[in-house]
């Protein structure tokens, strides 16, 4: 889904360094048994800098919070999806993990929800333009290299549904 835009990356590939006097933003998507993804970044002269990407399994968001804070990161706005602010989501402390975020010290806040066709089409476009740390991104671009639409027996081809594989949770994370 995203391979063309990954492919043609060029001189946006490379080493992209932190900038210490900008703030870095996070963007996640939250595993419920599976991974959970966060992109960090940064604006820059105009640029979005994508210096770091996080994937694990098996922790919770205070395992998360650890993580960003162990990081030498000075943080923004953390932006969750949609079901991070859902009250159907409460967590066993009776708050959302948006509400969780909030009450250890970070800033987040829940993006809208996009239909899947426009949210594709707003990520394809950020990733014309972002300049991406090789290294320290490079799950997280195999993610997006990855991530592909499922296949319809019914059709007889490519479905409008991706795939919820490995690479689906880097890739919702960016969109």
């Amino acid at each position: 889904i995203y391979g063309p835009e990954v492919a043609n990356l060029g001189d946006r590939l490379g080493k992209v360094p932190w900038v210490p006097e900008r703030l870095v933003s996070t963007a996640w998507d939250m595993g419920y048994g599976d991974a959970t993804s966060i992109w960090f970044f940064q604006h820059v002269a105009g640029e979005l800098r994508v210096i770091d990407y996080h994937e694990d399994t098996g922790k919770t968001l205070l395992d998360y919070i650890g993580i960003l804070r162990g990081k030498p990161y000075v943080y923004d706005t953390a932006l969750m999806p949609h079901d991070a602010g859902d009250d159907r989501f409460k967590m066993a402390s009776g708050k959302t993990l948006v509400e969780i975020m909030q009450n250890n010290g970070l800033r987040a806040e829940v993006v809208a929800k996009l239909g899947l066709e426009q949210g594709i089409n707003q990520a394809r476009m950020r990733l014309k333009s972002a300049y991406f740390d090789e290294v320290k991104c490079s799950r997280g671009l195999d993610c997006l290299k990855n991530y592909r639409w499922g296949y319809s027996k019914t059709a007889g081809g490519a479905s409008r549904v991706p795939v919820h594989d490995w690479a689906s949770h880097g890739a919702d994370a960016w969109r």
